[in-house]
């Protein structure tokens, strides 16, 4: 069996345990809130930031970091920060509507290419949860398939044979089907090559070099996707299909 894949059963069985005991300390979650609320924002994402600093990662820390940013006027690492929030819970409509929000003030307005359709179809499938509740209703679906099983096996009656047998078979092909669902979206979480641009203005060169043709200009809080990196430079994509070079100092990576 692929070693990803051992790897990701085996944190789906720890992963219970592991967010018991990952929760966010209360003390500094509501000191950084009560910072956001006296509209201090800087020291809220200082605060927001030491959770992190300890491994602390969730959707509703990053989303809390947005908004802070947000208010203070710094669009680009609000982008970034719901970008990452977003990652993390894909279907969450308020991150969707803060990101929109702050994409109005950024300055580029880049057509985005549609994906083939069955590329967009499942990629709108596994979107609708996050690892977690795909991996939720993996194990929940196995339970199911093993009640139906022993009722298969234990009961005598004709009907509620063939009924626990269409039921569990039913129930261990969702299984596996929510489990791969889990596995790809984890996968796509930790493969992410977006990034947001930091800088005001980035010229992207034709080449990893100061010297090369200029090929077109980007601003600030812009997304782009990280094809490669050489020496300090990273070749970008944008969702129009444009390409280019541009120093690895001018983006930080979601």
């Amino acid at each position: 069996m692929n070693k990803k894949i051992i790897c990701f059963l085996i944190s789906i069985i720890v992963y219970p345990a592991l967010n018991a005991a990952n929760t966010l300390p209360d003390s500094v979650f509501s000191a950084a809130n009560k910072f956001y609320i006296e509209k201090k924002y800087d020291k809220a994402v200082e605060t927001y930031n030491i959770l992190i600093d300890k491994g602390h990662k969730t959707a509703g820390l990053f989303f809390n970091i947005g908004n802070a940013y947000f208010k203070a006027g710094n669009y680009a690492k609000a982008i970034l920060f719901y970008e990452r929030a977003k990652l993390l819970a894909p279907s969450d409509a308020d991150i969707d509507f803060n990101l929109a929000k702050a994409k109005t003030y950024v300055i580029d307005k880049i057509e985005v290419i549609p994906d083939f359709f069955i590329k967009a179809w499942f990629k709108s499938v596994i979107a609708i949860f996050s690892p977690n509740q795909w991996a939720g209703i993996s194990v929940i679906l196995f339970v199911l398939f093993t009640i139906c099983a022993l009722i298969y096996l234990l009961i005598i009656k004709p009907a509620l044979k063939r009924l626990s047998f269409y039921l569990g078979f039913s129930a261990l092909i969702i299984a596996f089907l929510a489990l791969f669902f889990a596995f790809k979206t984890r996968q796509y979480i930790e493969n992410s090559m977006g990034a947001i641009v930091m800088s005001p203005t980035v010229t992207v060169k034709s080449s990893p070099d100061n010297e090369s043709t200029n090929v077109f200009i980007i601003h600030e809080g812009t997304k782009v996707f990280i094809v490669r990196s050489l020496d300090g430079w990273d070749e970008i994509k944008l969702t129009d299909g444009k390409q280019g070079w541009l120093e690895s100092s001018t983006i930080e990576k979601i």
